[in-house]
């Protein structure tokens, strides 16, 4: 203790005769403790003076194992060789002793606390540069970790399904979040990202449930897919002017976004109304998941992007360009309050899924020119009663699935239907209608011969 209140003597001596009256004081695991001078009766520091020999483990002192990684340095390897030591809390030494020579922890290592459920709480000491993947991984009751500045490099899936992490700010010199880095965290509520991070990997803040809002930093260029799917509570989106790419379901599911916005400077993309779009505006991306109403596609756009309006349970109409062309798959799925859509005479293709769920919709208009309609275009489109195949299309495969209220009216002007497997199944095995039955089979004799091998 002497050499702690040593220490402690010249702080004070050393700002008394200064003019400022604060002082800030950093700490060994990087925390700043600011106070008064005038106040300061008495400083006393426990264990968080690095370079002691208090602070120094040594490995047979200790469960947690560590292993060498160069003449000077060590990582943090995993709590126990056959599991973790029950502990809620776990301090992790800045020093430690293997067979006589000290080593600097630089590191936690590959899945070190992997699996460790019981841990609410690690203190990560300065000095550490890197979190290795898997990490804490399944760390399903951690609600508070440190992460001092000296880290560099947190890398995929470190933070994985740490269900009770609430907040956490990542150190300055970070430049990539990593995949699923923060996947299924589901109490995580803020993340403040530094301002060198270039790149958001795949499904990063994935099912992060509570997350409201996120400022995506200056820096970052790449977003890749899925980085925000499933984050229900996220309201507010801003992209900066240096995004250069944005891959497909970013926002996937995010229920309660009304809206994404985009840098007026930005080259590659733009915004309309909240809804991302590439810079041409001729690809419509991603309709934010709050959006209600009605909304009307600008005659500028030619493609409906994959999963573009997905669970837009809001959306009550939606006047498509007649300019589209292009409707790619899932594009309208579970838009439960859609109740008519007109697809535009360009458009050749219904791909799979693509008003799937879409459970109010009434009235479909299929102009002529279409000539596939994909599985599942309409599957579960439980109001549908009635529709009209026009006589381009040549290709259909389980189309309408479980639209229980499509019964007989149906009418089918195509001449050709060439993989046909079960789209007209509640129709044709509803022995209540017979008559349809018999008359579709008697048309198509020749094509349903040659698609079944039992007969239908």
């Amino acid at each position: 203790m002497k050499s702690k209140l040593f220490i402690a003597l010249i702080l004070i001596s050393g700002v008394s005769t200064i003019a400022a009256t604060n002082m800030i004081v950093k700490l060994n695991n990087g925390e700043k403790v600011s106070f008064k001078v005038e106040e300061v009766k008495e400083i006393v520091f426990e264990d968080t003076i690095s370079g002691n020999e208090e602070n120094i483990i040594d490995q047979s002192e200790t469960p947690l194992i560590f292993k060498i990684t160069s003449n000077s340095a060590a990582e943090l390897a995993a709590e126990l060789k056959n599991g973790c030591i029950g502990d809620s809390s776990v301090i992790i030494p800045s020093k430690i002793k293997i067979e006589g020579t000290i080593y600097d922890v630089i590191g936690i290592g590959s899945n070190a606390f992997s699996g460790c459920d019981y841990l609410t709480h690690v203190v990560i000491p300065h000095g550490v540069v890197y979190i290795a993947d898997n990490a804490f991984e399944n760390c399903y009751n951690l609600t508070n970790i440190n992460i001092p500045e000296s880290v560099t490099t947190i890398e995929d899936r470190a933070f994985y399904f740490c269900s009770k992490l609430k907040n956490i700010v990542i150190p300055e010199e970070v430049t990539k979040i990593g995949y699923e880095l923060f996947y299924n965290c589901k109490e995580l509520t803020s993340v403040t990202l530094p301002n060198r991070v270039t790149c958001i990997e795949f499904n990063a803040f994935a099912f992060c449930e509570n997350l409201t809002d996120i400022s995506i930093p200056k820096s970052v260029t790449v977003i890749k897919k899925g980085a925000f799917m499933y984050c229900s509570n996220l309201t507010n989106i801003a992209i900066s002017e240096n995004v250069i790419s944005i891959e497909e379901n970013v926002f996937f599911n995010c229920s309660r976004l009304k809206a994404i916005n985009v840098a007026p400077e930005n080259p590659n993309y733009t915004s309309f109304n909240g809804v991302l779009y590439d810079k041409q505006k001729t690809i419509l991306i991603q309709a934010p998941g709050g959006l209600n109403g009605e909304y009307s596609i600008p005659s500028s756009v030619t493609n409906i992007g994959t999963y573009a309006f997905y669970n837009c349970d809001s959306l009550t109409g939606i006047l498509i360009s007649p300019n589209v062309t292009k409707i790619e798959e899932y594009a309208f799925e579970n838009c439960d309050n859609l109740t008519n859509i007109v697809i535009p005479p360009g458009v050749s293709s219904i791909e799979a899924y693509t008003f799937q769920g879409c459970s109010n919709l009434i009235t479909v208009e299929i102009p002529d020119g279409i000539t596939k309609i994909r599985p599942e275009a309409f599957s579960n489109c439980n109001n549908l009663t009635n529709i009209e195949i026009p006589s381009s299309v040549t290709v259909m495969k389980n189309t309408f699935a479980n639209c229980t209220n499509l019964k007989g009216d149906i009418v089918i002007n195509a001449n050709i239907i060439s993989d046909i497997e079960a789209q007209y199944q509640t129709v044709i095995n509803d022995k209540q209608n017979n008559q349809f039955k018999d008359s579709f089979r008697e048309q198509y004799k020749e094509e349903l011969e040659l698609t079944f091998d039992d007969e239908i």
